[in-house]
């Protein structure tokens, strides 16, 4: 796969499109800097799986002299724009049983616009890390699942449609760390939380938490989001560093329904949003920095256009 980014040039004005056909694929995938209008296409997200078990201090770029980007615990990191991942799962199968160096990503976003469409990105703890406060992230009709923090980082990103599924009794599914300055951070619009009834490893799932902080101007919102019964009243934890900014701070529903506790008792921060805010969260407004906004959030019709087809090996 390495060797196809290679080939396909940074000013490529049309999209470079690889079709990743059937089968699982155990390998580190790095989409790097300059290598610009790549779309990843599987054959269907229960069929095309990325894999990868690293995590912190264990996996295989622990080795402080590589570069930083092979140091990672990634199944797939990516540093270009314009990116689509279509039709697949990226996972992590790492499993966090024990107390530390458990942090393991299916998903490490570093710079760059990326849209991810009909997608499985699961794994336990730190699923998905958009890492960089200039990235730009979105998610349709997605499946994202982890535990401890695991939609998390500065970069700004929007899951729409989305079902975000909880595997491990008490986690909290976000923990933004957001630039002061941004008006918006980590936002789902009409999507679906869910949790397991047990988490994968034995206990019960009671309590899941909407986020916690984790640096500067955090910001986790829902709109319209349907909410399971084991929400804890809470709906946040407190601040993991000292150096959140409270009043950058966002931690807010709007317009979302609950199978339990409503929003009516949050804590650490939480809050309803008003009528006149809650319409201000639109993909319009949340990437208005981004080109082409109408190509980032939609589905690039592979089938309609001609292209070079390059099916990978299994």
């Amino acid at each position: 796969l390495g060797d196809v980014y290679k080939r396909q040039p940074s000013s490529n004005p049309t999209p470079y499109i690889i079709h990743i056909k059937e089968g699982t694929y155990k390998e580190k995938l790095l989409i790097k800097k300059g290598l610009d209008n790549v779309i990843l296409v599987g054959d269907g997200k229960d069929k095309t799986i990325l894999t990868y078990d690293d995590c912190q201090g264990t996996y295989s770029g622990a080795d402080s002299s590589l570069p930083e980007a092979q140091r990672r615990s990634y199944t797939i990191r990516i540093e270009s724009q314009r990116v689509q991942i279509h039709d697949l799962t990226i996972e992590n199968t790492h499993q966090n049983t024990n107390q530390s160096g458990d942090q393991a990503m299916a998903v490490e976003v570093k710079y760059g616009s990326v849209s991810f469409f009909d997608c499985n990105i699961t794994g336990y703890q730190d699923t998905f890390l958009g890492r960089d406060d200039s990235a730009r992230v979105y998610a349709k009709n997605c499946l994202v699942e982890g535990n401890v923090d695991f939609i998390y980082g500065a970069s700004v990103m929007l899951f729409d449609h989305c079902q975000i599924n909880v595997n491990r009794e008490g986690a909290a599914i976000t923990a933004p760390s957001t630039a002061a300055a941004a008006p918006y951070g980590i936002t789902f619009l009409d999507c679906e939380v869910t949790s397991d009834e047990v988490g994968f490893n034995g206990a019960k799932v009671n309590n899941i938490y909407l986020g916690r902080a984790w640096h500067y101007g955090a910001k986790s919102v829902w709109v319209r989001c349907k909410m399971p019964k084991t929400l804890h009243a809470d709906g946040w934890m407190a601040n993991m560093s000292d150096d959140v900014v409270e009043e950058k701070k966002i931690f807010a529903e709007w317009g979302c329904t609950y199978a339990g506790a409503d929003a009516s008792a949050r804590k650490n921060g939480g809050r309803l949003l008003s009528d006149e805010e809650a319409a201000t969260y639109t993909a319009e407004n949340i990437f208005a920095d981004v080109d082409n906004i109408a190509d980032f959030t939609t589905k690039y019709k592979v089938e309609s256009v001609s292209y070079t087809h390059l099916t990978l090996p299994t």
